[in-house]
């Protein structure tokens, strides 16, 4: 923004003859910045943008830029023409034409996003034309020198779109097959050429099974280690690619970590060793439990992985608790996603309880915890029992700094009203007072069902409403929601 503020000087501004006063550069500015991606949760749109630039010159030239920053192509089948339409196809042909406008604003484009996902799902329809506008788009690639940040999702990955890219810092490759042409001496060229600090790699599966498709002869998973010499971000769904990457002399500084479909517990943990203490987030899914370890909580203590010591953010299925354990750092804890069907057997809410065994949550007090995303209800049940006894009513003790909490309650395709009173009481109970906890979520497998009740229900409305149950528990809480009904909610500065 400095630059262009350099570059142009701002309007005059006159009544008739007379000259007015300048507006200062600080005002500009500020109009401006509003409309940047950073300072709005998302992008400004389009047809704002376009407005501003028709103010003056001096506008135009400062949001053309702001404009054609972040490119994201999404090409449609038009049914009533039997066309492949796209907005941004007139600026890519004014760029392969060599239009100095075009040229200009190509030079500022500093994300491109290409997802082609319909075609994959349209019946009927011819794609020629499609391929045609995606050979449109690759061949304009070199004049976009600055481009940092490049997404392709459903589409062949070819030497094209690779080829000439140089300065590129984050790559996201979804559901994308390589070209039969591409060759590892390809993506070695490219691994030559940037550096990338964050990688997707999302292979597409099979269609019947969950194995991704295999890889094209002349490409192996070892000629894409070489990309990731410098990552901070990965993310992917190749276990193959992880177990390349373990074996590898070097394992890059990674700081975030996402990994769907994990066979292996020990050589993750291996991985997660060798990225020493940089790694402040990991997001596991499809996970694999250990084969040679019983469906027993008893026997958990047979296998038991550390967690790194600054990591921040953990996402993993909740079953996970049983086997991470060791002091950690952790300020947010969410479970999510899954387990393979070879566990499913074990993954019954009944069998995720308030225990000992537990060791992620209760081996030691969680004072760096600010946030727990779907705690499965049956942790919080009310039971009796002798080694609940110095637990129930004190969760203040094991989190003593918690400020968001979401309760998942999984009980059948149908709720009964006083299923969900009882829910919210158990809780209460088995909890206790939380001087620290802000936002209180319960959330449902089947929400409409329970919202339905909630809403209509006098227990809810009235005393939870009020927070005659809650004031005493829960003095600083801000916010109550119980499926997708809100039932408290205080208007924060």
């Amino acid at each position: 923004m400095a630059g262009i503020f350099q570059d142009w000087s701002t309007p005059e501004r006159r009544q008739g003859d007379a000259r007015l006063p300048l507006i200062p550069n600080e005002i500009y500015n500020k109009i401006f910045i509003y409309f940047e991606p950073e300072s709005r949760r998302h992008p400004a749109p389009a047809k704002e943008l376009m407005s501003l630039a028709l103010v003056c010159r001096y506008f135009h030239f400062v949001t053309l830029p702001m404009r054609f920053g972040a490119i994201h192509i999404r090409p449609t089948f038009t049914y009533d023409q039997l066309i492949w339409e796209n907005a941004y196809t007139n600026f890519f042909c004014s760029i392969c034409s060599a239009d100095p406008l075009g040229l200009w604003l190509a030079g500022h484009v500093q994300e491109l996003s290409i997802d082609s996902c319909l075609y994959p799902v349209v019946p009927n329809v011819e794609l020629r034309p499609l391929l045609t506008l995606t050979s449109l788009y690759a061949g304009a690639l070199p004049k976009l020198r600055n481009v940092q940040t490049f997404r392709l999702r459903c589409l062949p990955i070819s030497k094209q779109f690779i080829g000439k890219m140089a300065h590129l810092s984050c790559l996201d490759l979804r559901d994308c097959n390589f070209e039969r042409t591409m060759t590892g001496a390809d993506l070695r060229a490219l691994a030559s050429r940037v550096a990338l600090k964050s990688l997707s790699l999302f292979f597409p599966y099979l269609l019947h099974g969950d194995h991704i498709e295999p890889l094209p002869s002349g490409v192996s998973m070892l000629d894409l280690i070489p990309l990731a010499s410098n990552l901070v971000e990965l993310r992917t769904n190749s276990w193959e690619f992880v177990h390349c990457l373990v074996s590898a002399a070097v394992v890059p500084p990674l700081e975030v970590l996402e990994i769907v479909s994990v066979p292996d517990l020990r050589e993750l943990h291996q991985l997660i060793c060798r990225t020493g203490a940089t790694l402040v987030d990991l997001t596991l899914s499809r996970v694999r439990w250990p084969e040679h370890l019983v469906l027993d909580p008893r026997s958990f203590s047979q296998v038991k992985y550390t967690l790194p010591p600054n990591l921040r953010r953990l996402t993993c299925p909740s079953h996970l608790s049983y086997l991470f354990t060791g002091h950690h750092s952790l300020e947010k804890i969410t479970f999510a996603g899954t387990m393979e069907e070879a566990t499913y057997d074990f993954l019954e809410e009944e069998d995720f309880e308030l225990s000992g065994n537990v060791t992620l949550l209760m081996q030691q007090r969680n004072q760096s915890l600010r946030t727990l995303e779907f705690l499965p209800y049956a942790f919080v049940m009310d039971r009796s029992s002798p080694e609940l006894e110095n637990w129930n009513s004190n969760m203040m003790h094991w989190f003593p700094n918690l400020e968001q909490l979401d309760i998942f309650i999984t009980t059948g395709d149908e709720h009964e009203i006083e299923e969900l009173q009882n829910v919210f009481k158990s809780f209460i109970k088995t909890w206790g007072r939380q001087d620290t906890l802000r936002f209180l979520r319960f959330s449902c497998l089947w929400e409409d069902d329970a919202s339905e009740l909630v809403r209509a229900d006098p227990w809810f409305q009235n005393s939870i409403r009020e927070l005659k149950v809650l004031e005493s528990y829960f003095p600083n809480l801000v916010f109550v929601s119980f499926a997708k009904v809100i039932l408290f909610s205080k208007n924060l500065v």
